[in-house]
C-alpha cells in the first residue's frame, strides 16, 4: 500500500468518524430535547390540573355561598309566613290590627297569589326575585 492509499483510507475513516460523531451528537440532542419537551408537557400538565382545582374549589365555594343565601332567605320567608298566619288569627279573632299587621296581611296575600299558588310555574332565581321584592316593596316600606 503506498503512502497517498493510506492517506485516502485515513481521510475516509476520519471522515466516517465525524459523519458518526455527527449523528451520535444528533442523536443525543434529540434525546435530549425530547427528554426536556416531555418535562415540559408534564409540567404544563400539571399547571393545568392545579387550574382546574383552583377553579372547582371556586365553584364549590361559590355554591356553598349561595346555599347559604338561599337557607338565610328561607329562613326569613318562614318567618314572614309565621308572622302573617298569626296577623289571620288576629284578624279572625277581631283583634285590632296595628300597621305591621296590615302589612304582613298585604304581603302574604300576594305571596299565596303569586308564589305558592299551583298554577305559579317559575324558576327558583326569578321566585327569590320576586319573594325579595314582595318584601322590599310591603314590609320595608
Amino acid at each position: 500500500m503506498s503512502a497517498g492509499e493510506i492517506l485516502l483510507r485515513l481521510k475516509q475513516g476520519n471522515a466516517l468518524a465525524r459523519q458518526r460523531e455527527s449523528e451520535s451528537f444528533r442523536d443525543l440532542g434529540a434525546f435530549a430535547f425530547g427528554g426536556l419537551k416531555e418535562s415540559l408537557d408534564e409540567r404544563m400538565k400539571e399547571q393545568q390540573r392545579k387550574r382546574q382545582q383552583a377553579d372547582m374549589i371556586e365553584r364549590i365555594r361559590e355554591s356553598a355561598k349561595q346555599q347559604m343565601m338561599l337557607q338565610r332567605q328561607h329562613a326569613r320567608l318562614q318567618k314572614d309566613v309565621a308572622g302573617y298566619k298569626e296577623t289571620l288569627e288576629k284578624q279572625s279573632m277581631g283583634f285590632r290590627m296595628s300597621e305591621w299587621d296590615r302589612k304582613l296581611l298585604k304581603y302574604g296575600g300576594r305571596f299565596r297569589a303569586e308564589m305558592m299558588d299551583l298554577s305559579v310555574n317559575i324558576p327558583l332565581e326569578r321566585a327569590l326575585d320576586l319573594g325579595r321584592g314582595m318584601v322590599r316593596k310591603i314590609l320595608v316600606e
